[in-house]
């Protein structure tokens, strides 16, 4: 407990279990992999794919400046 509570599969990376590796980003990294090896719809477009990142850092840069932060977000 040195290091506090730890969640087995909690990074956002993943983990490596036995031999394969395991997280929230596996099953979406196989998914995109089958869309563009097997010519199969992606989940997302590449623009929504933008939005969810651009909200994220927007909250992220919102907890370390403890302000609102307008979207879109300058460059």
């Amino acid at each position: 407990m040195k290091g506090g509570m730890v969640l087995p599969l909690s990074t956002i990376t993943g983990e490596e279990v036995s031999h394969v590796y395991q997280g929230p980003m596996q099953a979406e990294t196989n998914r995109f992999i089958e869309a563009v090896g097997l010519d199969r719809p992606v989940l997302v477009t590449p623009r929504q794919a933008r939005q969810v990142m651009e909200v994220t850092l927007a909250a992220d840069l919102s907890a370390e400046r403890n302000q609102p932060v307008s979207l879109p977000l300058e460059n």
